[in-house]
């Protein structure tokens, strides 16, 4: 990690011919895996596995997982080309960064991550650091919750949470499991040995009725019970809706189209300015499609 500063970031497309070599190699090496075969047989799959591998690489370093432990995913009785595809990310995960250093370069990820760690090792050794302020990360990356513990060491050390729910109750919050929005959060504070208790509010919230419906739609299923004692909050479901509007279309195109004409009446009525946040990127590349018709 000491060198990390004077290697160069390399290029994606220099990732992924290196990962092409690697992959050459490692197809003669193992001629008796099928999938060995069908990628030395195919230099269309070869190229994009290359692509793929270079994601999935990145994945893993930010996660710090090393993909032998990938194998315990399959269990005692894995399929061979399981075995196949375990061994392989283990040879590359080994290869790639020795190819890397031989050219005095490193991967993006790589280098971020040693650049985050060594900033956490300077925080522990330094004794006036003054004020240090870490917000907006939920802290997924080990080596940010590496920087965050570092920084709540410090005395003027604070992580400010984003979106923590601190008015969930304790069994909600003990029942949160990974397909909870909240799941982040509670394992970055049990990271970080801290109570969700000990948190500040910064600032109140906006939209709090709003805010109560999502957490009641989102409960865990441990604690659904809980639904039995809204029953009586009509009136604050109401509240939380209002403003709301559910428009349902018959296939993308008129959802593109009825969005498009939303924006479009907006966008021409003076002192008014509007946003559509979609995780479609069809969606999104329909919508502008339709605005550019309509010079928007």
């Amino acid at each position: 990690e000491e060198a990390m500063p004077r290697l160069e970031v390399a290029p994606a497309l220099t990732i992924e011919l290196l990962l092409l070599e690697i992959l050459e190699g490692w197809t003669r090496s193992y001629p008796q895996y099928r999938i060995a075969a069908e990628i030395a047989s195919s230099p269309k799959q070869a190229v994009a596995l290359a692509g793929s591998v270079a994601r999935f690489l990145d994945e893993l370093e930010i996660e710090s997982i090393d993909p032998r432990e990938l194998s315990s995913l399959f269990g005692g009785d894995a399929a061979h080309h399981h075995d196949a595809a375990v061994g392989f990310l283990d040879h590359v995960r080994k290869e790639l960064p020795a190819a890397l250093h031989s050219r005095g370069l490193v991967s993006e990820t790589a280098a971020r991550s040693a650049r985050l760690r060594r900033r956490a090792a300077e925080l522990e050794t330094r004794s006036d650091t003054g004020p240090i302020i870490i917000a907006g990360s939920t802290g997924t990356v080990p080596a940010t919750r590496a920087l965050m513990k570092s920084a709540l060491a410090s005395e003027q050390g604070w992580v400010v949470l984003p979106g923590l729910d601190l008015e969930l109750d304790a069994a909600s919050w003990a029942a949160v499991g990974p397909q909870h929005p909240q799941f982040a959060m509670r394992q970055l504070l049990a990271e970080l040995a801290r109570d969700r208790s000990l948190v500040e509010e910064v600032a109140p919230a906006p939209e709090a009725s709003r805010r109560w419906l999502l957490r009641e739609m989102m409960r865990p299923p441990e604690t659904l019970f809980h639904w039995s004692a809204s029953s009586g909050q009509n009136g604050r479901a109401r509240a939380a809706l209002a403003d709301l509007e559910l428009i349902e279309a018959a296939d993308p195109k008129e959802e593109a189209d009825v969005v498009a004409l939303i924006l479009r009446s907006v966008v021409e009525t003076p002192g008014r300015s509007v946003a559509v946040v979609t995780p479609d990127r069809s969606l999104a590349r329909r919508i502008r499609v339709e605005i550019g018709r309509a010079h928007v």
